[in-house]
């Protein structure tokens, strides 16, 4: 069967997002919520029932469970993990954008794996983490974004050839070849309420602290 989604949220198995964050990316038009297989668990634990359950249901436990209002979504390829298999079903299913919750947690292998699939889609269509208040997002070309005076900012070049200029941040770069692994900008300070980024050669990982003021 073919679904028709467009902004979705994907729930995955690390640490629980909370209930508010949630609800305010409903709020925000992410009216589609898909479960990668255990983070059901976690929309189970706030009262909230998901669209759709992906994967190969190894970790959410008996089936009898799940709230009939749900879509379970049965994939067995190992090659993929259950976020990976969401996206790709938001995908088919033409979504523009994706926000992954629970993507973060203790398998510190699962969390690298996340933020690298958010590099790998990030030429099909908009998608971030977040994590409690971090919000982690992929960067090309020049970009205009909203801030507020202190936030912390990082940005992490994804090839050696990666260059960066910025505006608004304590420590600007120009042509700035930053790449993860080698030269870098962690913990860099805005200061003013927008900032320019602009990525050459290449795609850049941005991770902003937004606090309060977004979730």
């Amino acid at each position: 069967m073919k679904y028709k989604i467009s902004k979705a949220l994907i729930i995955a198995g690390g640490e629980k997002p909370t209930k508010r964050s949630v609800l305010k990316l409903l709020q925000a038009g992410f009216r589609t919520t898909i479960c990668a297989d255990g983070g059901y668990l976690h929309t189970k634990r706030m009262g909230l029932i998901p669209d759709f359950i992906i994967g190969d249901f190894d970790s959410v436990g008996e089936l009898s469970g799940i709230q009939k209002e749900c879509k379970l979504v049965h994939i067995k390829r190992q090659t993929d993990t259950d976020v990976e298999k969401c996206i790709k079903f938001a995908v088919r299913s033409g979504a523009e954008e994706l926000v992954i919750l629970g993507g973060i947690g203790d398998r510190l292998d699962h969390s690298i794996a996340n933020i690298g699939l958010i590099a790998k889609y990030s030429d099909k269509l908009k998608i971030s983490l977040f994590h409690g208040s971090t919000y982690c997002t992929v960067l090309t070309g020049k970009r205009h974004l909203n801030s507020r005076k202190g936030e912390v900012v990082s940005l992490y070049g994804l090839s050696k050839d990666t260059t960066v200029t910025t505006s608004g941040l304590k420590y600007e770069l120009k042509n700035g070849n930053i790449y993860l692994g080698g030269n870098e900008s962690t913990s860099n300070i805005a200061l003013r309420n927008e900032l320019i980024i602009d990525v050459r050669d290449g795609k850049a990982l941005v991770i902003r602290e937004l606090n309060s003021y977004f979730l």
